[in-house]
Formats: structure tokens, C-alpha cells, sequence
């Protein structure tokens, strides 16, 4: 495998162990979820965080997942364009994909902070209804599946919702939280980012061993000659 390629698979490695299956399982239920399909690799995990417009300003993402009554699921919807979620690897490249996407959880009209929630995104036949996905053009560097990925009212059952002692629905429509405002929600949310910048770091660590290997072989062969 080369450079390039090695890059590659730390990245996808990193985004589907350490953010998709940590972030599923450091919520409530994670270990009764089945996740055999993406244990076996036969759906790979991608997350769905910055947007397009917010960069690194992830508290003012515009993302909404709107409690429905009626059906106790949500709607997941990108409200404008500048609310799209920027570089996530949504492509079909790699076989079918799901996504835990963090959204804004919005009950009878009330914003209760940002949470996350599982949404498959595409299976065999392509992307799945309502699920918008436009490639970015191809850069230098790791190669990866970027794109700008939107949602047009995508519906998501009750349990899509991954809860923990920061946020849980009530049956009600109540949200119970042992933590005081929406910022502290949203960072309990996606902890696993910080783990994630630890684990790509380390990779950067071998890459830079390797590079410097092969570097120190290649001028020691041009010495000798």
C-alpha cells in the first residue's frame, strides 16, 4: 500500500471505529443495538458534524431533528445550504453507509441542543430518500470520499435518537438532562471528536516513521553510489 493509500485507510479507520461505533456506544443501549452489519464492515459509519458555513463553530450548526408526535420519530432536515454538512465521506464509493449525524433536537418548537442520531444514509441501490449528497472535487492529500451532504425531511425512528445522562425524551415529549444548558449537551454529544484528534495524530506518528525510513534508505543508497 502507498503513502497515499495508508493515509486513506487511518482516516476511514479512524472516522468508523472511533467516532461512528464509539460515539453509538457510549450512549444508552449501545451494547443491545445490533451492529454486526458494521462490526462485519458490510456498512461502513461516517459522522456528520461541521457544516459548510460554521466550519469549527459547531454551537451555531443549523441542522434540525424535529420531534414528530404523531409517529415518535424525528425529522431530520438542512434548513439552508450553508447548513450543509462539509467533507463527511457520504459517497457510495465503499458500499453502503450510516451516518450519526449531530442535529439540532427541536421539541414542540424548542430547541434543546445539538444531540446525535443514527441515519442510514444509503444501502446497495444508492442514497436513501431525502438524502442529498454532492461529491467535492478531488485534492491532494489523503484520499477520501468528501461531500457536502444535506437532508430533505429524512424520517428517523425513535431510537435514532442517541441518548445518555446529558438528554433523554421522555415519553412526553419531556426532556430529562443532568446537564444545565445546551452547550454542555452538545459537547457530551461528541466527545468522541477529542479521542478521534488522538487517534489520528498517533497515525500521523507512523506515517512520519515510515517517510523517515524510507528517506534515510534512499540517501544512504545514493551515498554509496
Amino acid at each position: 500500500m502507498d503513502g497515499a493509500g495508508g493515509r486513506g485507510l487511518t482516516t476511514l479507520a479512524s472516522i468508523h471505529y472511533n467516532l461512528f461505533l464509539g460515539s453509538v456506544l457510549d450512549h444508552d443501549g449501545g451494547r443491545d443495538r445490533d451492529l454486526s452489519a458494521f462490526t462485519s464492515l458490510r456498512r461502513t459509519g461516517t459522522f456528520l458534524c461541521t457544516e459548510l458555513e460554521h466550519g469549527n463553530d459547531v454551537a451555531s450548526m443549523e441542522t434540525v431533528a424535529v420531534f414528530d408526535r404523531a409517529t415518535g420519530g424525528f425529522h431530520l432536515t438542512t434548513p439552508t445550504p450553508g447548513a450543509r454538512k462539509f467533507m463527511p465521506k457520504t459517497s457510495l464509493t465503499g458500499g453502503p453507509k450510516t451516518a450519526v449525524v449531530a442535529a439540532r433536537h427541536v421539541v414542540d418548537g424548542e430547541d434543546q441542543g445539538a444531540f446525535l442520531f443514527l441515519t442510514p444514509l444509503s444501502d446497495e441501490n444508492g442514497h436513501l430518500h431525502g438524502v442529498r449528497v454532492q461529491p467535492l472535487p478531488q485534492r491532494t492529500g489523503t484520499p477520501v470520499d468528501h461531500c457536502l451532504t444535506s437532508f430533505d425531511r429524512v424520517w428517523l425512528p425513535r431510537e435514532a435518537l442517541l441518548e445518555a445522562e446529558h438528554g433523554r425524551l421522555g415519553a412526553d415529549g419531556t426532556l430529562a438532562s443532568t446537564l444545565g444548558n445546551r452547550r454542555k449537551r452538545l459537547l457530551r454529544s461528541i466527545n468522541r471528536v477529542t479521542m478521534d484528534k488522538l487517534c489520528m495524530s498517533a497515525g500521523t506518528l507512523g506515517m512520519s516513521r515510515a517517510a523517515l525510513t524510507i528517506a534515510v534508505r534512499y540517501a544512504h543508497s545514493r551515498f554509496l553510489a
